[in-house]
């Protein structure tokens, strides 16, 4: 049986029920305000709030910034292709999970689905806006990373363990080890060991099919990153970021992959050998351009599966303006 996190009821209590609308309005906000300032004193846990205008206030940066560098792109990925590698993961030998770590898997891969839309599931902290949060009772350890013990809270990740010397320090294996870890919490699981023994079994499965490239594009990081799978029918996850912009690929190569034989049916791939080519420039817009070695399975009317191999070419369309989150325009480019 496993231990379930601590659960504590907060209440809060206004001035006087006599106040106008707005005035008691304003009373709720410095509420709001005084449980962020305590959560990030270290004084006030994570389970006790259950107002989710204390994440809004968090990720609104009323209290702190959120920017976005590349480590933290790649924690928005990765927690946004969790439930495709969770289900992968269960399904395949390879992963070498136990029943019970196959049952644990599962719930996690449920909570995450639950977290999904969540607009606070991730939040950045460091040790200048919240110098006691991750410093936490009676271990005395600095963690990576917090949450508490059910579903639909934030994980707060440390950045200060993000980047050495101003470099990432965290590849994409160590951030899904880290958001299992850290999701299985929010299953009401307390063990440690448990959770770090799980991701590391599951990223380590993943890590022989993950690749990346950067560069600095314009003064700020640019990458490609790529998750591949065994299974001959599921296509790669794909996504590129530039500063804090990200987009992902993966329908817009699903859509544009063919088979050499126009009566074969292209049902999955893989990615290998990221490469950047030579941009060009066309007055307002640059385009920068990728290479890589997609292998398609493709599948023929007697559902015979055959594998070819071609060079693909990816051209994003950067235009001089910083168009926030609107994704640029991708065209792909098979041999």
């Amino acid at each position: 049986m496993r231990k379930l996190g601590p659960y504590k009821l907060l209440l809060a209590f206004g001035l006087s029920v006599v106040f106008t609308t707005a005035t008691v309005a304003a009373s709720d906000d410095l509420d709001i305000k005084n449980q962020v300032e305590l959560l990030l004193a270290g004084e006030l846990p994570i389970d006790e709030v259950d107002d989710p205008r204390v994440w809004q206030m968090l990720i609104g940066g009323d209290i702190i910034g959120n920017g976005g560098g590349v480590v933290e792109v790649r924690f928005h990925q990765v927690y946004r292709t969790l439930p495709q590698l969770l289900r992968s993961c269960l399904i395949l030998p390879q992963c070498q999970l136990s029943r019970d770590q196959k049952a644990l898997l599962l719930e996690i891969l449920n909570v995450a689905k639950d977290n999904l839309d969540l607009p606070y599931k991730l939040i950045f902290l460091d040790s200048r806006s919240a110098p006691r949060f991750f410093d936490q009772a009676p271990e005395r350890v600095v963690r990576s990373a917090r949450t508490g013990f059910r579903p639909e809270l934030p994980v707060f990740i440390n950045r200060d363990h993000l980047y050495l010397a101003g470099l990432p320090a965290m590849e994409t294996p160590n951030i899904l080890a880290l958001l299992i870890h850290e999701l299985g919490h929010q299953t009401g699981l307390l063990s440690h060991s448990e959770l770090d023994e799980l991701g590391g079994l599951v990223g380590q499965f993943f890590a022989n099919g993950i690749y990346h490239v950067d560069r600095l594009f314009d003064g700020l990081t640019m990458e490609w990153q790529v998750v591949n799978f065994t299974q001959p029918e599921q296509w790669p996850e794909l996504w590129w970021s530039w500063g804090e912009h990200s987009q992902f690929l993966s329908q817009g190569l699903r859509n544009a992959a063919k088979c050499n034989d126009s009566h074969h049916r292209p049902i999955g791939g893989q990615l290998s050998n990221l490469y950047w080519k030579r941009d060009s420039n066309n007055r307002d817009v640059r385009v920068v351009r990728m290479g890589a070695w997609l292998k398609v399975f493709c599948q023929d009317e007697n559902s015979v599966v055959w594998d070819e191999e071609h060079d693909l070419q990816i051209d994003i369309y950067v235009t001089s303006e910083r168009v926030g989150s609107r994704d640029y325009e991708a065209k792909f480019r098979f041999r």
